[in-house]
This record gives structure tokens, sequence and C-alpha cells, in this order.
């Protein structure tokens, strides 16, 4: 037999198996042999059902196809274990006989590998977040206030922070009114009974300002009794420690975003097969989705930001590939550093993950075994480690913003 192989592009491969016909032959026989060793058929058995009888239920050309595909099976995998790359989906085979055999051709899509240049040092320019002040600490105790008080509706022009219900057509909207955008610039200052013109997920459509609301703070006695403290300078402690992990959680995710940006930089970009791409861009599609409880909400957040469901596809799809080149690239500087995720790792891993689900860690483990999602949790500690290898090997530089 033999195997050939030529990348058509850098993420489509077609083999090409060529076997003779007395290779062939002796194929065709040992499926006839686990045939035989497998039917079932009354008045034999098990495994002794003779050639004649078995051929009652499966002719010649049965079997030869049976035999071609197992024996392309057999070598793909021979192949792939010399030749290793990832396959995406099911080949589009074709199968013909020549004057010396049979020649099997399979074109397959692929993830494709991506050059990475020298990450080592990249230099990361950051935001750096200002300091939790007695201000923010005072203003983030006032929404808590606001948000256990009460909500009354009020006759004046809408303010940011009110809920507003507006009517289109006779169905009823509820907005919060914004700091900023389209909603705030055509909400704020207007009083009930006007006629307004907002973006819903359809389209621009005329609609009335109903009623407004405002949220009432909690009196400060009731809060303290509510938040179980003693006085309100407990509440501020508390309150402060809160937004300073906030901030810090909030820098870190800055920190990760400049380092992503800049290793998009050190990316040489490939094509990615589209089952792929469009697998990423629905996964994006369920993380937006579940942000909102409400298909409605979703449906204005839509319009708001992208203005359809077709603009934020586009968006998505850039996204997709950068989410795939991402993480390719730090496939191959795992590779080429050495990280390795050890079993103590995978399994602390584990742990965190039936935590956070609620579930013991030995169901979850048995699961993971079962569907054969154990090498992609280890793929994605790899991952995480690989950027941390990166953030201990990168110069950052804080870079102080106003308020």
């Amino acid at each position: 037999m033999k195997a050939k192989a030529e990348k058509i592009v850098p993420h489509r491969l077609q083999i090409i198996l060529e076997i003779s016909r007395e290779e062939m032959e002796k194929e065709k026989e040992k499926e006839w042999n686990r045939i035989q060793a497998t039917l079932s058929v009354a008045g034999f058995r098990p495994g002794k059902v003779p050639r004649s009888v078995a051929k009652n239920f499966f002719s010649e050309e049965e079997v030869l196809e049976k035999a071609l595909n197992r024996t392309w099976r057999e070598q793909l995998a021979l192949f792939l274990k010399e030749n290793p790359c990832e396959l995406v989906g099911e080949p589009k085979t074709e199968m013909f006989p020549t004057d010396s055999g049979y020649t099997i051709s399979t074109l397959w899509d692929v993830v494709p590998e991506v050059e990475v240049g020298e990450v080592e040092g990249m230099k990361l320019e950051v935001p750096a977040l200002p300091p939790v002040t007695e201000k923010d600490v005072e203003a983030e105790i006032l929404q808590w206030r606001k948000n256990l008080g009460e909500i009354r509706e009020v006759e004046r022009p809408i303010i940011v922070g009110d809920f507003v219900t507006i009517v289109r057509e006779g169905k009823p909207y509820t907005i919060e009114i914004p700091s900023e955008g389209i909603f705030h610039e055509r909400l704020v200052s207007r009083m009930p009974g006007d006629e307004v013109t907002l973006p819903f997920h359809d389209g621009e459509f005329s609609a009335r300002i109903e009623k407004v609301y405002e949220q009432v703070p909690l009196d400060e006695e009731e809060f303290l009794r509510r938040l179980q403290a003693k006085d309100m300078q407990e509440v501020f402690q508390k309150v402060r420690e809160q937004l300073e992990r906030l901030r810090e959680q909030r820098q870190n995710e800055l920190v990760q975003d400049a380092l992503l940006a800049q290793l998009l930089r050190h990316i040489q970009k490939v094509s990615f097969p589209e089952s792929l791409v469009q697998a990423e861009v629905e996964s994006l599609r369920e993380d937006v989705k579940a942000r909102f409880p409400s298909s409605e909400e979703l449906e204005n957040y839509i319009t708001r930001n992208f203005g359809s469901w077709e603009k934020w596809e586009e968006k998505a799809r850039e996204r997709a590939v950068e989410l795939l080149h991402l993480r390719l690239a730090l496939d191959t500087i795992a590779k080429r550093k050495g990280i390795q995720v050890f079993p103590e790792e995978l399994d602390q891993r584990i742990e965190e993950t039936a935590r956070a689900e609620g579930i013991r860690k030995e169901l979850l483990t048995r699961k993971l075994q079962k569907t054969g999602d154990v090498d992609a949790l280890e793929e994605s500690v790899r991952r995480r480690k690989t950027l941390r290898w990166l953030l201990a090997h990168s110069q950052i530089h804080y870079q102080e913003v106003t308020r």
C-alpha cells in the first residue's frame, strides 16, 4: 500500500491511498472472516457460520466496500501517527478502481499550524486604574441603598438612573436610563406623555413615555439592619475592600488584554476551516444570549450596539478568528517552551470545576472520562500556564489615566 498527503491550503489536507488488487483481496478475505465471526444465524454456533451462508446476507460488493473503508481508516491512523495533525469533521471521500488495484482519495479539513515570532520580553502598555477613593465608596453605598429601597412614580423630567415605561403599539417596555448612549440622548429631560423615536430589535419606531420611576434609597437604620452591620463605618470598610478587589481584578484583565493584543501581532495569520469558525461564532452567540434575562433586553442590546444580528455576526466572525489564532499560538508556545500539565494540576482544576458546579469531584471525573473531555480540560490548563509564563516574561508599563 502507498499513502501520500498534500496540503491543498493551510487548513485542507488530501490523503491518497493506493492499494493493489492482491492486497485488496487479502483485506477482503479478512472482512469475510470478521463477518463470519460476528454473524448470528439460527442453527449455527457463534463464529461458525459457513461462508456460503454468510453470502446470503452480504454481497461481494458490500464486503469489498467494507474492506476498503476499514483499510483506509487503518492506514489513515498509521499515517497520522507518523504525521500528526488535527483533523476536523468528516472527509470527502472518493474510491475508484485502477488498472493495478484501488485508489482512495480523502479530503480533510485540518486545524492549521501557526507560526509565532519571539514572544519573550514583549512590551505591554497598560492603563493604570486609579485607586479607590472615598467618593467611590460613598457612591457605591448609595447605589446599594437605592437597590434595597423602593421604586416610586414621579412627575418630573427624566434623569440618569430612572426607570421609564414606554409604550409602542400598545406594548409596554421598561428601560433604565444609562449615563450615555442613544437611550440617554433621546430620553433624558423628557416628560411622561412625550413621543420619542427609539431603536427596537426590528428598527426605529415612535413610542410614548408612559411613566417615570425613581429609586428611593433605603434609610440608614434599615440599611444597617439589612446588612447586619453595627455602623456605617463597618459598611464603608467592607465596600472599600470589595471595590479594591474589583479594581485589582479589572487591572489584571487589562494586563491580559494587552498581552493578547500584543501576541496577535506576533502571529502569522492563517485561514481556518469554515466549520471551526462557525462553531466559534455559535459559542459567542450563546455567551451573549446568556448575559440577558429576556429576549427583549438581548434584542435591545444588539440593536443599540450593532444595529442587527447580521452586523453582530460580522464582528463575531472577526473575534472568532482572533480566538482561534490565539489558542493555536498558545499551544505553539507551550510546545516550544516545554510547558506541561502535571497530574496534580489537572486534578486541582477538576476539583475547582466540581466545586463551581456543585457536584462531587469523583462524579465530574467520571463524566469527563465518559465524554472524552479530559484532554480538552488539560489543554485549557496548559494554555493558562502558558499565559502566566508569557506575563512573567513580559515588560509591563503602566500608564496613568485620569478619571
